[in-house]
Parts: C-alpha cells; sequence; structure tokens
C-alpha cells in the first residue's frame, strides 16, 4: 500500500510561506519541479546555490561562480556575450490571509452552514459555509487576530455546547 499526500487547487494560486525561518523539502528519491504551461521561477536575495555531485553553481550579487571536478560542456548553435545585465530581486509578500475550515470530530463538513468572524477591531463579518465546510477567505495588510463562531440553530441560545468556536490570528500562507 503506498501512502502520500496530494495538494490541489482547481483553480487559484497556492502559496507557502515561512515568515520567520526555513522551508525545507525533501524526496528520498526523485524530487520534479514542472511548469505544465509557462516557466519556473527561483530568486533569493543573497544566493542561490545548485549543487550535485560535487559539481555546483553559486548565483549572487558578486557574480556567478561554477566549479566541477569532471568535464564542463557548453552546448550551443552560438554564444553571445554581450556585456552585464541584472534583474530586481522580489521579496516576499506582506499580506496575511486565513479561512476557517469547520468539520465535526469524524471530519465532517459542516456544509452551507452560518457563520460569524469578529475582527479585532470590532467588525462582525456574517457568511455561510460551502460545501466543504470552508468559509471564505479573509485578507489583511497586518496581522490581526479573527474569532469565527459557527452558528447553529438551537432553541436556548445560551447553550454553550451547541457552539462551535475557534479563535486564530492571520496566518501567512
Amino acid at each position: 500500500q503506498t501512502l502520500g499526500m496530494k495538494l490541489f487547487a482547481a483553480k487559484g494560486k497556492v502559496e507557502i510561506q515561512a515568515q520567520s525561518d526555513n522551508i525545507e523539502i525533501i524526496a528520498d528519491k526523485v524530487m520534479k519541479l514542472i511548469s505544465a504551461k509557462e516557466s519556473i521561477e527561483i530568486a533569493a536575495k543573497k544566493e542561490v546555490l545548485i549543487t550535485s555531485g560535487g559539481s555546483y553553481i553559486r548565483l549572487n550579487a558578486g557574480g556567478i561562480e561554477e566549479g566541477t571536478l569532471g568535464n564542463w560542456k557548453a552546448h550551443a548553435g552560438n554564444h553571445n556575450l554581450p556585456g552585464e545585465k541584472s534583474l530586481p530581486f522580489e521579496s516576499m509578500p506582506k499580506n496575511y490571509n486565513i479561512q476557517y475550515v469547520f468539520q465535526d470530530d469524524d471530519g465532517n463538513p459542516y456544509a452551507n452552514r452560518k457563520y460569524e468572524v469578529w475582527k479585532e477591531n470590532g467588525e462582525v463579518i456574517k457568511g455561510v459555509t460551502d460545501a466543504q465546510g470552508q468559509t471564505q477567505v479573509f485578507y489583511s495588510p497586518t496581522s490581526e487576530e479573527y474569532v469565527a463562531h459557527l452558528l447553529f440553530e438551537v432553541e436556548d441560545e445560551s447553550d454553550e455546547e451547541h457552539r462551535e468556536c475557534c479563535t486564530d490570528r492571520y496566518s501567512n500562507i
């Protein structure tokens, strides 16, 4: 039996950020990074280092350095060296966003249920979960505390047992 994990976004981008530490992606065998329709961009403020089998390519503000113990081959129909050129570095986005998902203890979504999200400034946002129990995505330029409540229709509104609640700070995704 094969166990694994898949992450799909049918529409829109998938963004992963570590705002104050590293992200490591490690594969025991092959790791593929594929763009099916356009391009792949790799950017770093200080340096990009690519290594394999002792050979390397280092890219930084000081230039491009390559090294190998084996042969270095360059195949091209033509070699052009017109002069210096650089591109600006695009820093990490500063937006914050969060989306709540309401599920019961068995993982079943609370679909099409009313919810309220209370913002730190007192604003209350009302909505209805989708078929997967998800709220809308909430965006903010700064870190704010949001409190989400899933609303149940109960006869006694003081019955706290029937109110689902989760508190979260805006997370950087």
